[in-house]
């Protein structure tokens, strides 16, 4: 379990009038290397691949005075086969949003013709981690 606070600073990347930051997780749920392209030939021993049974992470990103959160990204809540992945977004003031990642793994094989199912859900997951959030100086409608 993590939680810490992040400011961003010089990371943040211009976009027009805007700034966007990734989030800025400590560890990711899935590497590119856990899906392999094609069919499988053989199961996948995923309690090798996964070493924690859960994942608890949170953290609030705040913004200096003056700046303020665009859009908000969108809740995320997978499930697959005992896999849980859920990311959450609030704002508790204009220029702070807490982010929770919680995540559960039933660690256990996943056989080769589930294996494209597994997939789906990594990708998600993997999609879900590369979020950005905006935002800009001075005072913006926001989009939630």
């Amino acid at each position: 379990t993590y939680n810490y606070s992040y400011t961003p600073s010089s990371g943040a990347l211009k976009v027009g009038r805007f700034r966007s930051i990734k989030l800025p997780f400590v560890d990711l749920i899935f590497g590119q290397n856990v899906i392999s392209e094609g069919q499988r030939e053989t199961d996948f021993d995923f309690t090798s691949y996964e070493l924690y049974d859960e994942y608890n992470h949170s953290f609030k990103i705040v913004l200096e005075e003056g700046q303020d959160f665009i859009e908000i990204p969108e809740s995320v809540d997978l499930h697959y086969n005992g896999l849980r992945y859920k990311l959450s977004f609030s704002v508790s003031d204009n220029n702070s949003l807490l982010v929770e990642r919680n995540y559960t793994a039933d660690k256990d094989v996943i056989l080769k013709d589930d294996y494209e199912s597994f997939s789906e859900f990594a990708l998600k997951v993997i999609e879900a981690e590369n979020t950005h959030v905006l935002y800009k100086k001075g005072v913006v409608e926001r989009t939630e």
